[in-house]
């Protein structure tokens, strides 16, 4: 099994631990594509937060450990990559988002200053496991209000490029048998962090 594999298998495990009796309303309906638009609108605001925090992410991956000239270069198309700035600029304009209610929630914040913590902090091999860790956490229905298939379709796709840069990455540098202990603490952080900003933080909307 490749090193990836079992970092995908770990989140599976402790998200399944961790998520138990925690699916409220908001999940439930975010996964259905029925969540009302004003829960949602607030929810964009927060999701845009924490996309700007993975692109800090990787632009401190990219200047910190001196990767290959490709390597590099998918990495600044991903930092370099309009698509999530476009999608929030025309879901602000159509929700009437105004510019003082761009304010990032505790476990938005929280969230965002690990990953930016761990980008100053951490080697490649670190960093990109918690990248694999990302695998999408939540299985999105197709809704009938495009503005949520447009999130949707950025959710997919960002996620899916990013993970699967990270997990060969990972497979090329990382050759070991088992997942130490470091490695499983980040990604159970990861994990419980991922679970709280889609069910936790929105619980009570």
């Amino acid at each position: 099994m490749l090193y990836s594999d079992k970092i995908q298998e770990l989140k599976a495990m402790h998200r399944f631990r961790a998520q138990l009796g925690k699916e409220g309303e908001f999940f439930s309906n975010l996964s259905r594509g029925t969540l009302r638009m004003d829960l949602f609108r607030d929810f964009a605001i927060q999701y845009y937060f924490l996309q700007k925090s993975l692109v800090k992410f990787l632009a401190l991956i990219s200047a910190k450990n001196s990767p290959d000239i490709e390597t590099l270069k998918l990495l600044g198309d991903l930092i370099a990559d309009p698509a999530v700035d476009l999608w929030f600029s025309e879901i602000s304009h159509e929700l009437k988002i105004k510019p003082e209610e761009l304010t990032p929630n505790p476990v938005t914040v929280a969230m965002s200053q690990w990953l930016v913590a761990l980008g100053y902090g951490s080697n490649l091999k670190d960093c990109l496991v918690v990248l694999v860790s990302f695998t999408p956490t939540l299985a999105v229905a197709p809704s009938s209000n495009p503005l949520f298939n447009e999130w949707k379709e950025l959710y997919d796709q960002n996620l899916v490029e990013l993970v699967t840069w990270a997990r060969d990455a990972l497979n090329r540098i990382r050759k070991e048998d088992h997942v130490n202990h470091k490695h499983q603490a980040l990604v159970e952080t990861s994990v419980d962090f991922q679970l709280s900003f889609f069910i936790v933080e929105h619980k009570s909307w």
